[in-house]
């Protein structure tokens, strides 16, 4: 964001204050917490003439899962599936095999550790289902348990795939929400995630004009495109320049920082930028 709206290098001051812009370690995590908060989210959009045929086949399409559970014993096996994932969660080194497994199931599974820790009887049917899904599919060393020799979970994944292949789920559309509460953002000592500091709460650059909206992503936007900013509008008619001339009139288009090329004609910059906010 930083580079393409304000024209700002920025990852350096994760870790430290930056060496050359006024910015500091506290601006980039204000800033990163604006987005630290958010979460895409998938919402049920049907298309057109999706709706009632998807309704009609959903009671013999969940007839079908609750076989496939019997038949694989999942009840039972996928209990102690998830026993072993937190285990492994909260002690990565204990059993190296599970935490193999752990690490497949947050590659296939979106929120994996917040859905473990959900009552199976609280998640959604979403959630439920990739649990499922990925159980059958990365058993790990589960069968070679007493009570899953016999049973050839792999079996069970294909069938699960086949019966999602015939009966497709309603279109969706992805969102960013919020989770309630939001999520806490950290000033990591030297950038390192595993090192903690103080709470930052979302904001811009203290170099900057305030921002006088809200605390949250829209907040961020009106100021990024506020009169106030300096940076934008320049950035932005910069950019187009750049594509229509091949150069732009600060040479360095991603570095408006005091380590960038100065505006070879700054008047024109200024003008263009008033004439962008303007028209």
């Amino acid at each position: 964001m930083a580079t393409t709206w304000l024209g700002l290098t920025f990852l350096c001051a994760r870790c430290h204050d930056h060496k050359y812009d006024p910015i500091s370690q506290r601006d980039y995590s204000s800033l990163y917490a604006f987005f630290n908060s958010a979460e895409e989210v998938n919402h049920p959009a049907p298309a057109p003439g999706e709706l009632g045929p998807y309704l009609r086949r959903l009671p013999a399409y969940q007839r079908r899962i609750a076989e496939i559970r019997r038949k694989f014993g999942a009840d039972v096996l996928q209990a102690q599936w998830e026993a072993e994932l937190r285990r492994a969660v909260q002690d990565p080194t204990e059993r190296l095999e599970w935490t193999q497994v752990a690490a497949s199931v947050r590659v296939y599974v979106d929120h994996d550790h917040e859905i473990l820790r959900k009552d199976p009887a609280g998640r959604t049917p979403k959630e439920a289902h990739a649990m499922l899904r990925v159980f059958l599919k990365d058993p790990g060393p589960l069968p070679g348990l007493a009570a899953a020799r016999d049973i050839r979970l792999g079996d069970g994944f294909q069938e699960l795939e086949d019966l999602d292949a015939a009966n497709p789920a309603l279109s969706e559309i992805s969102a960013i929400a919020e989770p309630p509460p939001p999520r806490p953002t950290y000033l990591h000592l030297r950038g390192d995630y595993r090192a903690p500091g103080a709470v930052v709460q979302p904001d811009t650059l203290a170099i900057l004009p305030a921002r006088n909206g809200p605390a949250n992503r829209l907040g961020l936007a009106r100021w990024l495109v506020s009169r106030d900013n300096p940076l934008t509008a320049r950035v932005i008619v910069n950019r187009i320049w750049q594509e229509l001339f091949g150069a732009g009139l600060v040479a360095t288009s991603e570095d408006f920082g005091t380590r960038g090329d100065p505006p070879s004609h700054p008047e024109l910059l200024d003008w263009l930028a008033a004439e962008f906010l303007e028209s």
